[in-house]
């Protein structure tokens, strides 16, 4: 029987052991069986902290050390998330603005190619100047892509690190059609 308490500072640990035998003792072995006797022993030992030498504070000490790394931790990731989210909304400021502006100068190197065009068959204007001006009108539409496939990927890298579809206006969760459960229980 065992009996361990912890309870508060002091620990109180007791070991009880009941024993009980038959023996014999006879310099032959055959009658060894032969009328043996009952033997009991009973052993008690408790243990009692009057003193723990200062381990009980190094525990305590330690678990509060530990117990704050782990709220560093906690307060590092609360940083870091905020950081990225406030990069990727610098993001998709970025390349909305650059994907307005392109859309301005896709219009613009449009309007050029046409007036290339007109002054070609006008004669003015040579086949390499109508080549160029269709070649600035494609790298300018490559180049809107590439901003608003920018923008996308920054719209998905938000929503990927807050779970919120910001074009809905809706957890994302919810957009695949996944209920939210509170956590609450009241």
């Amino acid at each position: 029987l065992q009996l361990d308490q912890t309870e508060g500072r002091n620990s109180f640990r007791m070991n009880l052991e009941f024993s009980y035998g038959r023996e014999r003792q006879d310099p032959r072995f055959q009658s060894i069986w032969g009328s043996p006797t009952n033997t009991y022993s009973i052993d008690v030992s408790a243990y009692i902290p009057i003193w723990d030498g200062g381990e009980r504070s190094s525990r305590v000490a330690s678990s509060r050390i530990r117990l704050d790394q782990t709220r560093l931790r906690i307060e590092q990731a609360e940083t870091q998330i905020v950081s990225n989210v406030a990069n990727e909304i610098r993001n998709i400021d970025e390349f909305q603005t650059r994907a307005l502006s392109m859309e301005e100068n896709l219009q613009l190197a449009s309007d050029l190619s046409a007036s290339s065009l007109a002054l070609y068959r006008e004669g003015t204007a040579t086949i390499l100047d109508v080549l160029q001006s269709f070649r600035r009108e494609v790298d300018t539409a490559d180049n809107l892509l590439d901003a608003y496939l920018g923008w996308r990927r920054a719209l998905l890298r938000i929503q990927r690190l807050t779970y919120f579809d910001f074009e809905l206006g809706l957890p994302v969760l919810e957009r695949f059609g996944v209920s939210q459960f509170s956590t609450d229980t009241d």
